[in-house]
């Protein structure tokens, strides 16, 4: 089994879930990235899933669907998001 270590949006470390981030039209395009472990000395992630909504509204505002990496970041287009939006980020990780 694997699982999320920590998670951090463009470096900096999140510490509370769910996330709250401001964005600006002047950083378009953010990463979410995040360091996992796993119970096995061979364990790695397969794939993730991130799904962010507007905390107000619930409204989805990006869903990268299930994507098959081992690559353990995602960048996403924040240019359409509400201004000042608070953002609700949920990430699944699994292993093969």
């Amino acid at each position: 089994m694997i699982y999320l270590k920590k998670i951090y949006l463009d470096g900096t470390p999140l510490d509370e879930y769910p996330t709250v981030a401001e964005f600006s039209p002047l950083h378009p395009t953010p990463a979410i990235s995040w360091a996992v472990g796993s119970d096995k000395p061979d364990g790695r992630q397969a794939w993730y899933e991130l799904t962010l909504t507007d905390a107000g509204t619930g409204r989805t505002l990006y869903d990268s669907g299930r994507v098959e990496t081992d690559v353990q970041s995602a960048s996403f287009d924040a240019s359409a998001f509400p201004a000042g939006a608070y953002i609700d980020a949920a990430l699944t990780v699994a292993s093969a």
